[in-house]
């Protein structure tokens, strides 16, 4: 017993000897060291109704770099365990100083995949961080390879101009109510972005703030950004859309206006289409789970976030949204506002999807033209031909009537 006591306090220094030594040989791992690739990939798992068990809230102030004077909505890292937020941290400080290989504590693929997702959709300011990375371990200890698209300097480069376009645009609502500085942010943004997949960059929030082009990622994480800014708190959401062509990968938000939550989808709310480019609409502003579960699936919202209201819907405020009972007199007050001048472009939400179908028959069969013609009578507005087009979003029950000249 006595010897193999000895013999422990014996190795002990060995053992702390050859530790220090794999820690310190970072830039020197040898290519045999076994690596698993990982590509973050949507959606996020989670129940169609996007519930979400409790999970603890972090509590830590986060150090941040000088020009991040804004306050950083990190929903998604506290929703992650002790061990992910420990990795999640040491991910982040890699980023800000484009470090290639971090150390971080052992992980299930799952919990990585966590992490990468959190670190890339909580932080829209570091357009930098890739979806592709690659995971190891070097005797005890697990490390990261984090792969850039570009340089230290370019990275910087790229950061800078894509916090002066979001300040830029934010600027333009200071003072507004929350309810206004969101629909002022996202409209502007659906204005300023073609949905495209080509560029580096179309993943990221500089894809749609700075090259002007993104998909549904850069979408989602530029009104995080500009929200952020704006002071709006929001967490990107992850999870699959319905459309024509079938299911696909897709991501949104969530916003909190006015102490409630609601999805928003600016991506789902610039058609793409034969009328002009800067075409948008608000199908997707604003919606309780219940309303964007018709076509939006598969998400998990983030701890202690439920979306069960609707009293900030872009149609329940602006008094557009109908039922049996009034969905003509909406019609004919909206009209009555807009129609002194062409173009007119209204949209509407209905109660249910057999109201929907039954004004949309009405009005192919020349109930809105019948409208119209009697406004323009009554109050001598110089309308003399016009042209009626119907835009429809069936899954949201909403249409839209673009009234413009007809110079055939």
């Amino acid at each position: 017993m006595k010897h193999v006591r000895l013999r422990c306090i014996f190795m002990l220094p060995l053992i702390v000897a050859l530790i220090y030594f794999g820690a310190s040989v970072s830039s020197l791992l040898p290519e045999s060291v076994r690596e698993k690739h990982v590509t973050e990939t949507l959606p996020g798992s989670g129940p169609a109704d996007g519930s979400v068990a409790p999970a603890p809230s972090s509590g830590e102030a986060f150090p941040e770099p000088e020009w991040i004077d804004f306050t950083v909505s990190r929903l998604l890292y506290a929703g992650l365990s002790e061990k992910e937020r420990e990795a999640y941290r040491a991910l982040y400080d890699a980023v800000l100083e484009h470090r290639e290989t971090v150390y971080i504590p052992t992980l299930t693929a799952r919990e990585l995949g966590n992490v990468h997702a959190a670190l890339k959709y909580d932080n829209p300011q570091l357009p930098c961080i890739s979806d592709e990375f690659s995971y190891g371990s070097f005797g005890a200890l697990s490390y990261v390879k984090m792969e850039y698209d570009y340089t230290r300097a370019e990275c910087d480069a790229l950061c800078a101009a894509l916090i002066a376009s979001a300040r830029s645009v934010c600027a333009d609502c200071e003072g507004r109510e929350a309810f206004d500085r969101e629909l002022y942010l996202h409209d502007r943004l659906v204005r300023l972005t073609d949905y495209s997949d080509e560029g580096v960059n179309s993943n990221n929030a500089a894809g749609a703030l700075v090259d002007r082009k993104a998909v549904c990622a850069g979408y989602a994480l530029a009104m995080k950004l500009m929200c952020d800014i704006s002071g709006i708190e929001s967490c990107v959401i992850r999870g699959t859309a319905e459309s024509e062509t079938g299911s696909e990968a897709h991501a949104w938000l969530v916003v909190r206006i006015n102490g409630a939550w609601y999805h928003v989808d600016p991506t789902w709310d610039d058609p793409v289409n034969e009328y002009d480019g800067d075409q948008l609409t608000h199908a997707y502003f604003n919606l309780p789970t219940a309303w964007i579960s018709a076509d939006h699936r598969d998400f998990t919202l983030p701890p202690g976030v439920t979306c069960d209201d609707d009293a900030e819907n872009y149609y329940v405020r602006s008094g557009l949204y109908c039922d049996v009972g009034n969905w003509k007199s909406v019609v004919r007050t909206e009209l009555a506002r807009q129609l002194p001048s062409l173009p007119v472009d209204i949209e509407l939400r209905f109660v249910d999807a057999s109201l929907f179908d039954n004004v949309y028959d009405d009005m192919m069969d020349g109930a809105i033209n019948k409208i119209i013609n009697e406004l323009i009578r009554g109050n001598s507005y110089g309308i003399e031909r016009w042209r009626v087009s119907i835009q429809t979003f069936n899954a949201m029950n909403c249409l839209r009537l673009i009234i413009s000249e007809d110079n055939t």
